[in-house]
């Protein structure tokens, strides 16, 4: 349908189900064979005239109350002028935006995207949380990384699956940077996609679909690297060498010095927070590990924090489950320190081993078990841990 206008009213648009069937046509099977995970480039996206109006209403940084989300886990590039902007609440969408975005969570939408991917039951978010609208301007940037789930439900089983991104970013020049880069799951760039308007990129998420623009902008002050996101979600995802379970933090990855030393820095600070609760018993609920624990395991947990040496170990050797090798997004667990055993109120062989790496991340592992659960950086261990009262 084209596009329509009356006065006092915004013009409207809907997807076609011919245009649709079209790009389903030419873009067959791709989307699950890219590497280095599923992902798809739709280029002439939208009808000309739709895209025209998308960059036209599109808000300058003065225009909204724009979030400061900022590069990632990393102290550099946070200025406003140049970081990465975000808003997700639709109110404050300009009203051709707002309707189209609407749209990309339509059921026409929908039956397209499941067809595209191959996978069924997609489920919508119509609050935008954590997308919405994008902005970043010269010298910003976004940290390689793996999505957090999102939801503002998260704790229904819905679990986040796949991001679509739409730029709207006319005459882009290749040397300003602002590469949507998907990298390997041993942390490797793999392919590179200018973020060029009218392009739509759609990517599987999970634990190995690691990207991100990690280079600093250098298009001219007035021009930001402008893009509309949502996020498709799925209900009770099965587990697999793709995906260890819901996320519920984004997992960073260092790529330069600064985000190297910001790293270290947070690692060393929530160190010394755990140092200073050694030899603690702590009861924690079970369910605050956010990760599968059968009934058997009871309601409780106690945690005795260890004496201090494997704060500063960098080898595994003194873990209690020594097999592991990997976790499930490639990193080398042999780089992680044990900081404590967490074990079930009824005893026997119930215990769960807390790793810690050298960059403050935080994985969780069954005794005996070597798939290993992702919870966060060191300060969401601590926040575990203050669920002692709760």
């Amino acid at each position: 349908m084209r596009p329509v206008s009356s006065p006092g009213m915004i013009p409207v648009y809907y997807f076609e189900e011919e245009r649709l069937a079209a790009m389903l046509k030419e873009h067959d099977g791709v989307f699950v064979h890219n590497q280095p995970f599923p992902h798809i480039v739709l280029d002439d996206f939208l009808p000309p005239e739709i895209m025209r109006r998308l960059i036209d209403e599109f808000p300058g940084v003065e225009d909204i109350p724009w979030k400061n989300w900022g590069a990632g886990r990393t102290r550099g590039g946070q200025e406003v002028q140049g970081s990465k902007l975000g808003q997700s609440d639709e109110t404050f969408f300009p009203p051709f935006i707002r309707h189209f975005l609407a749209q990309l969570n339509s059921a026409t939408f929908i039956r397209f995207i499941e067809r595209l991917t191959g996978i069924s039951g997609l489920i919508t978010d119509p609050t935008y949380s954590g997308c919405g609208l994008h902005s970043t301007g010269s010298g910003g940037r976004l940290m390689i990384h793996t999505d957090a789930n999102r939801h503002p439900h998260s704790g229904a089983h819905l679990h986040q699956i796949l991001n679509l991104i739409v730029y709207l970013n006319e005459d882009w020049k290749g040397d300003w940077g602002g590469d949507l880069e998907l990298w390997t799951t041993d942390r490797k760039p793999h392919r590179k996609i200018a973020p060029i308007a009218n392009r739509a990129v759609l990517f599987f998420t999970g634990t190995r679909s690691f990207h991100g623009h990690p280079e600093p902008l250098t298009c001219p002050p007035e021009r930001r690297r402008n893009s509309l996101a949502v996020y498709y979600y799925t209900y009770k995802r099965e587990q697999n060498e793709d995906y260890e379970g819901m996320q519920h933090a984004a997992r960073w990855v260092p790529t330069t010095a600064e985000d190297r030393a910001t790293a270290r820095e947070l690692a060393d600070s929530g160190r010394a927070q755990l140092a200073a609760m050694v030899g603690s018993r702590i009861e924690i609920p079970t369910t605050a590990l956010r990760m599968p624990l059968e009934p058997q395991w009871g309601d409780r947990l106690l945690v005795t924090l260890l004496d201090g040496e494997g704060f500063e170990s960098t080898t595994c050797e003194k873990v209690p489950a020594p097999h592991f090798t990997s976790d499930a997004a490639g990193s080398n667990l042999r780089a992680f320190a044990s900081i404590t055993p967490l074990t079930g109120e009824h005893g026997g062989d119930r215990e769960v081993v807390a790793l810690l790496a050298e960059d403050g991340a935080v994985h969780l592992a069954k005794k005996d078990e070597t798939r290993t659960h992702f919870i966060g950086y060191i300060a969401a261990f601590l926040r575990v841990l203050g669920c002692a009262n709760r």
